[in-house]
């Protein structure tokens, strides 16, 4: 294997022409992501970035990867069936999953005059899958990789009208080929803007929903792969507006998404789970694609800046959801949801006081097996207190979370409202030294 440090480095020298020195600096950035990748470079998480700029044309180059390991940690308790002695000893540990996952993007950016600027690029991705094997599933040894290349022109006609349009060709290792467009309109006029949008998405199923599968024998829950699963598509629609003033910014946003192929998953019938010999599990699911699927919805925002030291921000979202194949809501829709935020600052002398409160109101969540999770609001408040001395500055913060104790109490279940162990009191302290 290969391995680097968790910043990967890129200096290069061009000499010559704008054009070549471009494509070959391209042309090796995307070598770099390749054969990092293919080498399994050996990195937890990092994020590179990097701009060049020549001219009018910037040149960004990005590199992330994730690396992820679970292990199962014995107790000692396991008896081997055929022995029937411990199959493991106490405190021995095994790799249960192992996931790694590299993305490299190259990216050129064109001022090709005042009014039209042109983004071109190509991405690399490659995940891979390992897992042990259990009493139920063999091991899993999988890898796969995707390439895109996609342009994107953005034109402002004038002061009011712009225009925004792109393509994107991914080519998947085992989906293969598919190109997706986007296309956005957008008329300003003083505080006032306007826009029309239209995207296409095209979303490939992950490797641990084709081949791992997830099992719990302590709830009796058994989660299946599906390695039949077809890439997920969708066509969004969008309209927006926004206007802003010295005091006041409202934006309403309504939108429709349709699907095809929604990636989601079914719960088997206890004939096909007898039928497929899966025994001491309750309740089986498998991942699957919806033919057919939508979401619908408007979101509204207002933020009011009511005087020097307060700010007010509301929020509100309707969304309406529907699996069209079943006539049901998605599982784990909510219908409507709304946020409140407000901060209040103020300063005396050496002394400033900052004071935040923010609210989540959420309706009740729908889930496919069990009942509605009840509807509930949860409330946060924190305070900042900054004291400036002569050499240092001192800032304890204190605060409440979920200040009405909120909790979802019912008995064991897989669509609690919310996790919340309740009421939480929190501080800390920052100092901070003068030169």
């Amino acid at each position: 294997t290969c391995s680097i440090e968790e910043t990967l480095m890129v200096y290069i020298v061009c000499i010559g022409k704008r054009a070549l020195y471009f494509t070959g600096f391209l042309v090796f950035c995307f070598i770099i992501c390749v054969f990092g990748s293919a080498c399994g470079m050996m990195i937890k998480t990092s994020t590179y970035v990097s701009r060049q700029f020549f001219g009018k044309i910037v040149i960004e180059t990005d590199f992330y990867s994730d690396n992820y390991r679970s292990r199962y940690e014995y107790m000692g308790n396991d008896i081997d069936a055929k022995t029937g002695k411990p199959a493991h000893e106490r405190g021995e540990t095994q790799l249960s999953k192992r996931t790694r996952y590299y993305n490299g993007t190259v990216k050129g950016i064109f001022d090709l005059n005042a009014q039209n600027r042109v983004s071109t690029g190509v991405e690399y991705e490659v995940n891979k899958l390992v897992t042990l094997k259990t009493s139920s599933a063999d091991p899993i040894d999988k890898s796969m990789y995707n390439v895109a290349v996609f342009l994107q022109d953005e034109y402002t006609m004038n002061k009011h009208f712009s225009v925004v349009g792109g393509l994107r060709y991914v080519y998947h290792e085992n989906f293969k080929n598919h190109m997706v467009g986007n296309l956005s309109l957008m008329y300003k006029i003083k505080g006032l803007n306007l826009r029309a949008s239209y995207a296409g998405g095209f979303r490939t199923p992950e490797l641990n929903r084709l081949y791992s599968q997830y099992e719990n024998p302590s709830n009796g829950k058994l989660l299946l792969p599906n390695p039949s699963l077809k890439p997920e598509k969708s066509n969004y629609f969008g309209v927006n507006a926004e206007y802003n003033n010295n005091w006041m910014s409202l934006a309403v946003n309504a939108y429709i998404n349709r699907f095809r192929d929604l990636i989601d998953y079914r719960t088997l019938s206890d004939a096909e789970i007898a039928e497929r010999g899966i025994t001491g599990f309750t309740h089986v699911q498998q991942y699957a694609n919806l033919s057919r699927a939508s979401i619908e919805g408007v979101n509204f925002t207002a933020s009011f800046h009511l005087h020097r030291d307060f700010n007010l921000s509301l929020g509100y979202a309707y969304t309406h959801s529907k699996d069209k194949e079943h006539d049901t809501p998605l599982d784990k829709s909510v219908r409507h949801t709304g946020t409140v935020n407000a901060n209040y600052t103020h300063s005396w002398n050496n002394y400033r006081l900052a004071v935040t409160l923010n609210g989540r109101l959420q309706d009740k969540r729908y889930s496919v097996r069990y009942d509605a999770a009840p509807a509930f609001s949860m409330w946060d408040i924190s305070t900042r207190h900054t004291f400036l001395l002569k050499n240092i500055t001192i800032e304890p913060g204190i605060g409440i979370e979920n200040i009405f104790n909120y909790k979802d109490t019912r008995p064991f279940n897989y669509n609690y409202a919310t996790v919340s162990p309740g009421r939480a009191v929190f501080a800390n302290l920052v100092i901070k030294f003068k030169k």
